[in-house]
């Protein structure tokens, strides 16, 4: 069924011919070939529960190089940013959408989070060198990445609360101290590099005190000085390998000899790029949503028509047929 007929009729004339060919090719990519894989992709991960941690089902890796073939490849970054695929917030919501219905699309047209928004603030504020060593292959699939902002024991949906500190030693480098969890895709083998949210500042302006650091994952853990506590779950799922992590900075030195490398935007303007990554990360994150939705509701519906209890179909039971209702609307 061709995807005009899913979207509504107000929204066809601000849809590019480019997108709506990209928007029909998505919608058959997930229905031809990632829900086939989704259950591949969760019968490759390994229920030892170190070696889960330690790489990724290999499904994923085909299904990346028939993303590319088609050309579903980073639509999420918008048409204002050279790297990108062209599209506006709107197009892209409505490809994301369908990438929703299934596990493995996102990962699979290198559209999935927390990359997305990490590629979006590295496009809009890294500098030469940060995209050159991070952006680039983040963009070409080669690594993943994560960002370490929520911390325990306060509430870190104020971001003022932020409290993991940068602070300058003698040599004039930063000292990372603090706990981050719930740090998404850290846990993940070919994570490479942490944006960190860190309080560098104590000045009256309290919006002007932190600054988004750039740390190469690998060169911590390394140092001893950071630490993959542990992997958090979310009801009871531990998304072996992506993970949502612990990590622990104690006392770890990161070498200020090159700002370029190492602080992203400015000092101070934390708040400035972690609400620029929040903006479109809430449409990518809402459209994938309503995604799952519909994939939830389509299996409601598909056992209401096969399940039968007492020798009838559960789509003729009145009060499920109810509920379906309630659901879809």
């Amino acid at each position: 069924m061709s995807v005009v007929d899913d979207i509504p009729a107000i929204f066809l004339d601000k849809i590019s011919p480019k997108a709506l060919d990209t928007i029909q090719k998505c919608k058959d990519f997930v229905n031809d070939f990632c829900l086939p894989a989704d259950q591949i992709y969760f019968s490759q991960i390994p229920l030892d529960a170190e070696k889960r941690w330690k790489s990724t089902p290999p499904v994923l890796e085909k299904l990346k190089l028939k993303a590319k073939l088609l050309g579903l490849w980073n639509m999420f970054l918008s048409n204002r940013y050279s790297e990108g695929g062209g599209y506006t917030n709107l197009e892209y919501g409505i490809m994301a959408e369908y990438l929703g219905r299934s596990f493995t699309a996102p990962m699979a047209t290198n559209t999935a989070a927390p990359d997305t928004g990490n590629m979006e603030i590295l496009a809009r504020y890294g500098t030469p060198e940060q995209k050159s060593k991070w952006l680039r292959p983040l963009l070409d699939g080669k690594i993943r990445s994560a960002f370490l902002m929520t911390e325990k024991g306060t509430s870190s949906s104020n971001a003022l609360n932020i409290s993991c500190s940068a602070k300058q030693n003698e040599k004039g480098n930063f000292v990372v101290n603090g706990v981050k969890w719930f740090a998404s895709g850290a846990g993940d083998p070919h994570c490479k590099v942490w944006l960190v949210m860190c309080k560098t500042g104590s000045g009256k302006n309290v919006y002007g005190n932190h600054t988004v650091l750039v740390i190469d994952a690998e060169k911590a853990l390394k140092s001893g000085k950071a630490k993959l506590v542990r992997p958090l779950t979310v009801f009871g799922y531990d998304d072996a390998p992506h993970g949502h992590c612990e990590v622990r900075f104690d006392d770890y030195e990161l070498n200020l000899g090159n700002p370029n490398q190492v602080i992203l935007h400015n000092l101070g303007s934390g708040f400035e790029v972690i609400q620029s990554r929040l903006g479109p990360g809430r449409i990518h994150h809402c459209m994938r949503c309503i995604g799952v939705g519909e994939m939830a509701l389509l299996r409601v519906v598909h056992r209401a028509n096969h399940r039968r209890i007492f020798g009838t179909l559960l789509k003729d039971k009145e009060l499920f047929f109810d509920g379906i209702c309630t659901i879809q609307h």
